[in-house]
């Protein structure tokens, strides 16, 4: 979190960049750029970050599913989505096809302006 900021802060999408830079995690984290139709990772991860862009997934089941196989057993998934472009019943139905996946709601973190989730494998 920024400095000075208290977990009911609301995080911005430049705060995580700033966080993992002040903290000296630049060197742990790797940008993917997916495929056009899958996420085209053979090694587990620890963390995903989908920032408003699975409103644009053609398949959200396929989506979900392989981020599932992908996922370290304690990694987690934060989906983010725009509030104005992805409607609050749109967001439910992309938790609940998350879920039906084998992915668990962990929280539902607040993020300036938009509407998030972070998910991890459900146990088995």
């Amino acid at each position: 979190m920024p400095a000075g900021a208290s977990r009911r802060d609301r995080w911005r999408p430049t705060d995580i960049i700033v966080y993992a830079r002040s903290r000296e995690l630049a060197d742990r984290i790797t940008l993917h750029q997916c495929e056009k139709n899958k996420i085209g990772l053979s090694e587990e991860v620890d963390f995903v970050l989908a920032f408003y862009m699975v409103h644009e997934v053609p398949n959200q089941e396929e989506l979900f599913a392989e981020l599932e196989t992908i996922l370290k057993p304690d990694g987690r998934a934060l989906v983010v989505e725009p509030p104005l472009h992805v409607s609050k019943t749109a967001f439910e139905e992309t938790v609940k096809i998350a879920g039906a996946a084998g992915l668990a709601v962990v929280e539902r973190p607040r993020v300036f302006l938009s509407k998030a989730v972070l998910l991890a494998a459900a146990a088995p």
